[in-house]
Parts: C-alpha cells; structure tokens; sequence
C-alpha cells in the first residue's frame, strides 16, 4: 500500500487549487496609474476567476480591492469610495473612477 503522503487524491489538489486561488486578488495589489478601465478589467477577471473555482468574491472586498490599488491622483475618488455606507457596487465605483480619469 502507497504512503499516504505520496497518494495523488484529485480531492486534495482541487482544495489545493483553491487555496492558492483565494490570495491572488490580495497578492495581487499593484499601483495603477495610466488606465483606470484596464486595472477594472483585470479585477474583475481576477473575480470571475476566482468565482469559477467556487470562493466568489463579495462586492465590498473587490471595491475595496479596487480603491486601494489605485495611486495619488485619485486620492479624493477613493475617499469618497470607501466613505460610502454602503460601499458602491463595483461598476458604480469603476464610473465613479472612469469620469475621474477624463
């Protein structure tokens, strides 16, 4: 019989999966300054991404996400996101950042 610390088991590689899959939203925190669209874009990929292997992220983690990724210009835009009771939804804060940027 295999030792069970050797033992392929597709159950324990999909946790796996996941597990690693769950910190990349957070890992991923990178300033964003030249095109706040394409920074939505990429979050909002990231989400689907992680919704597909089953941990969705809620709307305030990826607004919050979203804010604090952004750099100094939209210090005022970003204030306002994260003083809101309650948060925006994403796309309303993505709106919100886009009408800043023109």
């Amino acid at each position: 019989m295999p030792d069970s610390k050797s033992t392929f088991h597709p159950a324990l590689v999909v946790s796996n999966i996941k597990n690693h899959v769950s910190i990349i939203l957070e890992m991923k925190n990178v300033q964003y300054a030249t095109c706040v669209s394409t920074y939505c874009q990429y979050l909002k990929s990231l989400s689907d991404q992680l919704k597909n292997v089953d941990f969705p992220v809620d709307n305030n983690r990826l607004v919050l996400q979203l804010v604090s990724g952004l750099t100094e210009p939209y210090k005022g835009v970003t204030t306002l996101i994260r003083q809101s009771d309650p948060l925006p939804q994403f796309y309303q804060a993505r709106s919100m950042l886009v009408f800043k940027e023109s």
